[in-house]
């Protein structure tokens, strides 16, 4: 990653903090295992967004639904096992059960 990405990540994170905004980001080169992450907001706030970059990154996936090789067919079967498991850990985190 080049370092005028790495500024505007570190420039968007202290934007959203003036503006109160919350901000949930990661970028990753996989090439050279560089990578930045920002945050800033509440944890609840950002439990939220996680939980919705989650159901955007399902409907983007939703294209390989539609195979019904064994490959797939285990996989989706795991996804739905540990998507019910994922709701409960989230629940849980937003009453402060998880600590």
């Amino acid at each position: 990653m080049n370092k005028e990405i790495e500024r505007m990540i570190i420039e968007l994170e202290k934007e959203c903090k003036a503006q109160n905004v919350e901000l949930l980001l990661c970028a990753t080169n996989f090439e050279t295992g560089q990578g930045s992450t920002a945050f800033c907001g509440s944890v609840i706030g950002l439990a939220i967004l996680l939980q919705k970059l989650v159901g955007d990154l399902k409907e983007q996936l939703s294209i390989s639904e539609s195979c019904d090789c064994p490959e797939c067919v285990a996989e989706k079967a795991e996804d739905a096992a540990n998507e019910k498991s994922m709701d409960e850990l989230l629940t849980a985190f937003l009453r402060g059960e998880l600590q």
